[in-house]
């Protein structure tokens, strides 16, 4: 049987690098958002206060900060000691999860244009649910009628937004 700690079942990465890595995810998505997709997606709005860009600037420029502040914790971590780091481990079956995942949420995202948010939620939780190992049908039933349900009606009633 294989070691899972050299590797062999799975990609290991020692903390330091981890959050080097990360650091360097968080601090380009951040630049992205804020200079490419919230200044291409959501317009400047003549008197309102605060205007529509403010949140999600705010909340990327704190993703900036934050994924230096990693990229420099990690490569203090990286340079001060390497043997007494955490190793983490990636196993096949975690990361195939991950990239189940994300299909379904491509497939849901891409379903919004044909489907309503109701049924394509509800489809969408429903099969999530199930992948993550729930195999009770009324907790999957209840779960994937539920869930988007009470965003539906929180969001429709409560804040006034029309979902599509």
């Amino acid at each position: 049987m294989a070691n899972p700690e050299n590797g062999v079942n799975g990609l290991s990465i020692k903390e330091g690098k981890a959050e080097i890595g990360l650091g360097i995810f968080f601090t380009i998505m951040g630049i992205v958002f804020l200079a490419i997709i919230i200044p291409t997606q959501i317009k400047y709005v003549e008197g309102a206060y605060p205007q529509p860009r403010f949140f999600p600037d705010l909340i990327s420029a704190l993703t900036v900060v934050l994924g230096i502040s990693l990229f420099i914790q990690g490569y203090r971590k990286n340079k001060a000691n390497k043997e007494n780091q955490e190793t983490y481990t990636f196993k096949w079956h975690e990361t195939r999860l991950v990239l189940i995942t994300l299909g379904i949420i491509i497939a849901y995202v891409a379903s919004m244009y044909f489907v309503p948010y109701l049924p394509a939620t509800v489809v969408a939780t429903g099969v999530l649910v199930t992948v993550y190992g729930q195999r009770k049908i009324w907790k999957i039933i209840l779960t994937a009628l539920l869930v988007p349900g009470i965003i539906y009606v929180g969001m429709t009633y409560g804040l006034m937004i029309r979902l599509p």
